[in-house]
């Protein structure tokens, strides 16, 4: 299981810190799709970053009042999601895929 840096988690804001892996664009397009039901927006600003190895990246999208912003880098994915009433199902779905415990 790949590796959960970080968390905070704040009256309509949320943060977490996750390892980049080969599954990190998987993970990302299954969180837009749990935030907004679709998830377009990911496939179509990191479809030509795919194959990339040391990807810096900001990417940046609201809907309806709910914002994922997100800030990648070679080992590390920084993921901001604000205006979310209710952060359970997020943080539930991130444990589900990462952990603070490192792969061995």
């Amino acid at each position: 299981m790949a590796e959960l840096f970080a968390t905070k988690d704040e009256k309509l804001e949320f943060y977490a810190q996750i390892e980049v892996t080969k599954n990190i664009w998987k993970f990302l397009g299954d969180l837009a799709y749990r935030l907004y039901d679709e998830n377009w927006m990911i496939d179509g600003h990191y479809q030509t970053l795919w194959d990339e190895k040391n990807i810096n990246d900001y990417f940046s999208f609201e809907k309806d009042g709910v914002y994922l912003i997100i800030v990648m880098t070679e080992k590390r994915a920084h993921i901001i999601i604000i205006g979310l009433p209710n952060n359970k199902e997020v943080k539930k779905f991130l444990v589900e895929n990462y952990s603070f415990e490192p792969a061995e």
